[in-house]
């Protein structure tokens, strides 16, 4: 594959993107992204279809949890019974069980629950409290929220044998057998991954040993009853020997969008117009697949408006997540974002740091690659280009 710079707006990158230019408001396009459904409507017709849905997120943009958030009061509606989540720890089940079927919203429990899974942030919470709503609203047990992931310490509590793929494999399976109807799980998107393996990449590209992930266990068994649908979020690529955001394919999709001007959409990948997309060589997905395209990686996609506008998820107060002596202490010997062990000086300075990196993710270094797309969509198309 050509190697395109995406960490600048070169010469390079402009000439892709104003070939790209000449056809990103061909009718096919155009009529594509205009008929597309909405991201809440798209996942919940994949649910009517598929018995299982992989929606594989990031871990830290806003968009993607508050999509779950709002998708949640309608998974009752496509017989949608269970809503299994990754971030919420096993050990913690009983407890979730209390709060998403509780008279009463119980806040203090539901932030029990991501003080367990070390997730400080708002919109986690929101999931929770729109399972509450859901439940309270079509009675108690009317949808399931099974924590998923077996918790930060996974490494010393699983017994032997079992890895985090194979325990959260088995919890979808557990739900799915106790429950039936179909199965919403929001997980990381590395443990989403069906049909496409994930490799090991090294910085030249090649991959030294293949993952399996729980996607891939779980579609082994079950085949085309299994749905992935991932993201459109900046990729990790290697440049100048670190790994940065690059625009995914070229900024291809986001130029498109751009140019239609309607909000968020989501799409099969497969028969779209973007299914023969190639991932540039340096994308982290890429070691060991040459020619790796849109539709090999996962089953839909997810575009929730311009890749540099993408929000972060905030941080849930110090006072609020850790809200007694006993909790603050916990948290003190182990922060939830880099481990350490902090002063309660410390610890606010980093709650504060946090808090205000998330409002302006953009500005941090790792961004520059994403940067300066829309100047070259902008470039006019000289008519010899145009096919």
């Amino acid at each position: 594959m050509q190697r395109v710079s995406t960490f600048a707006v070169s010469s390079i990158l402009i000439a892709s993107l104003v070939s790209f230019g000449a056809t990103a408001t061909a009718p096919g396009y155009v009529e594509f992204i205009q008929s597309a459904r909405t991201p809440a409507d798209y996942v919940l017709n994949k649910l009517e279809s598929h018995r299982v849905v992989l929606f594989g997120e990031s871990h830290w943009v806003a968009n993607e949890v508050e999509l779950v958030v709002a998708i949640v009061p309608r998974l009752p509606d496509v017989g949608a019974r269970t809503l299994a989540v990754e971030v919420f720890p096993a050990a913690m089940q009983e407890r979730l069980d209390e709060v998403v079927n509780g008279k009463e919203w119980d806040e203090a429990g539901a932030v029990a629950v991501l003080r367990a899974a070390e997730m400080p942030h708002l919109e986690y919470l929101d999931i929770i409290r729109a399972a509450w709503l859901a439940n309270r609203e079509n009675g108690p047990g009317t949808l399931t929220v099974v924590a998923m992931g077996p918790g930060p310490d996974w490494r010393e509590t699983l017994p032997k044998g079992e890895d985090y793929e194979t325990f959260m494999a088995n919890r979808i399976r557990q739900a799915l057998n106790k429950r039936g109807g179909s199965l919403l799980a929001y997980l990381g998107l590395h443990h989403a991954f069906s049909r496409y393996v994930q490799p090991e990449s090294t910085t030249d590209g090649r991959a030294w040993r293949f993952m399996v992930r729980s996607g891939n266990l779980l579609w082994w068994e079950m085949g085309e009853a299994l749905f992935v649908i991932g993201t459109h979020r900046p990729f990790h690529c290697w440049n100048d020997n670190v790994w940065e955001y690059c625009l995914p394919f070229d900024g291809v999709i986001d130029c498109a969008s751009d140019r239609v001007g309607r909000g968020a959409f989501g799409f099969n990948t497969a028969r779209s117009p973007f299914a023969e997309l190639r991932f540039d060589s340096r994308v982290i997905y890429a070691g060991g697949y040459p020619d790796l395209r849109l539709v090999d990686f996962v089953d839909g996609w997810v575009w929730f408006g311009p890749i540099d506008e993408l929000r972060q998820t905030r941080v849930i107060p110090l006072n609020e997540y850790a809200p007694d002596e006993e909790s603050l202490a916990a948290v003190r010997r182990a922060n939830p974002f880099d481990g350490r062990e902090l002063t309660q000086e410390g610890l606010e300075q980093l709650w504060l740091e946090q808090t205000q990196a998330r409002a302006r993710p953009i500005l941090e270094s790792r961004w520059k690659g994403v940067l300066g797309w829309r100047e070259a969509c902008e470039t006019p198309v000289p008519t010899a280009t145009t096919p």
